[in-house]
C-alpha cells in the first residue's frame, strides 16, 4: 500500500491587483509556501490505522475517501481520490486568493489543467503540472 501525504503551510500576505492595475510598491506574485502535499492511497482506513494508529498523529478530519492528520506545522492527508490511482501525489500551495494566483501564474506562463473552481462554499482550487508531470494546485478563498 502506498500512503498519501498532505503537508500544510500557509502563504502569508500575498497581495493582488485587479486586471490592468499596476502599483510600483506591489511585489511580484510568487508562491512561497506549500499548503498541502497529497499522495493517493488504496485504503483510507488502512492509512488512518498507519498514520494515527502506528505513528500517533491526531486525526483532524476524516471521510470515506479522505483523512487529515495534525503533524504540527505540517498537515498530513491521505486520499483515495487524488489522481484516481494509488501513488498519485499533489502539492497544494495555500494562497489568499485563488483567482489572483491563477491570473498571476498564468501571466508567468503556467498552463492550468483546471481553472479556479469551488471545492466547498469557501474553498477554491486550480491545478497545473510541473515539467515532470507532478500535480500542483493553488488553494484558498476565491
Amino acid at each position: 500500500m502506498r500512503e498519501l501525504l498532505l503537508f500544510t503551510l500557509i502563504a502569508p500576505g500575498v497581495g493582488f491587483l485587479a486586471s490592468g492595475q499596476s502599483d510600483a510598491t506591489t511585489k511580484p506574485f510568487h508562491l512561497d509556501k506549500v499548503g498541502y502535499v497529497m499522495l493517493g492511497v488504496a485504503s483510507v482506513p488502512a492509512a488512518v490505522e498507519f498514520y494515527h494508529g502506528r505513528l500517533g498523529l491526531a486525526v483532524t478530519m476524516q471521510t470515506d475517501d479522505l483523512a487529515f492528520f495534525n503533524a504540527g506545522s505540517v498537515s498530513i492527508a491521505v486520499s483515495s481520490e487524488v489522481g484516481r490511482k494509488v501513488g498519485d501525489e499533489e502539492v497544494v500551495f495555500t494562497v489568499e486568493h485563488v483567482e489572483g494566483a491563477f491570473d498571476a501564474l498564468s501571466r508567468a506562463g503556467i498552463t492550468f489543467e483546471h481553472k479556479p473552481h469551488a471545492l466547498t462554499e469557501s474553498a477554491w482550487a486550480a491545478n497545473f503540472r510541473d515539467p515532470d508531470g507532478h500535480l500542483l494546485s493553488v488553494y484558498g478563498p476565491r
